[in-house]
């Protein structure tokens, strides 16, 4: 019981931050860059990305950037281009 409650706390000061992270003008940059690391990770060739209903707006928008973003740094490092 002791450890739950710092742990609450943490969780609760991480949704504060969070908040105002998702509210900065370069949230759909990070979004953005956020998604071309997890592709770059998985190197699976069908993904699904999951967001917060607060998020699908900013997701539509970068997701073609990432995607372009990502075949360029796949291309250049396999020496394909």
């Amino acid at each position: 019981r002791m450890r739950d409650e710092p742990l609450q706390q943490l969780l609760a000061d991480a949704a504060t931050k969070l908040g105002v992270v998702a509210r900065g003008q370069n949230y759909p940059h990070l979004v953005q860059k956020l998604i071309v690391q997890g592709l770059i990770k998985i190197e699976e060739n069908d993904v699904t990305v999951y967001c917060r209903s607060d998020d699908v707006a900013t997701v539509k928008e970068v997701l073609p950037a990432a995607v372009a973003e990502y075949v360029e740094i796949m291309e250049r490092e396999s020496g394909i281009k």
